[in-house]
């Protein structure tokens, strides 16, 4: 983790959240390049970064990753819906992301029921 201006720690330098941010925008915010995948629904990206830190910081499982052992993957719950599930449109509840074992970069986070 990186120590913030702020005094807080964070979970990754700023260049590297511009990149995380710009992939999620990409492939699981709407409007997408990609279809089929699992989207956020809100379109503002402090929110969804708010919410993949809040997962990181609490969350409700760590499980490894399930084909690259240097990756982890946290998941949380949250009360309200968060995003829509890409292949069969169902509501996600939960946010999933994964994350380097070694250094706890985020490496993609989406929603997931």
């Amino acid at each position: 983790m990186i120590a913030s201006r702020e005094g807080k720690e964070d979970f990754m330098s700023e260049g590297r959240m511009d990149r995380f941010m710009e992939h999620v925008a990409q492939r699981h915010m709407l409007p997408m390049q990609f279809q089929r995948n699992s989207y956020f629904l809100s379109t503002d990206r402090e929110y969804v970064y708010a919410i993949v830190k809040e997962t990181m910081e609490t969350p409700d499982t760590i499980l490894p990753h399930k084909y690259k052992r240097y990756r982890g993957v946290k998941k949380k719950r949250f009360l309200t819906q968060v995003g829509v599930h890409g292949i069969s449109g169902a509501p996600c509840y939960c946010v999933t992301v994964i994350f380097g074992a070694t250094n706890n970069e985020i490496i993609s986070a989406f929603p997931t029921m």
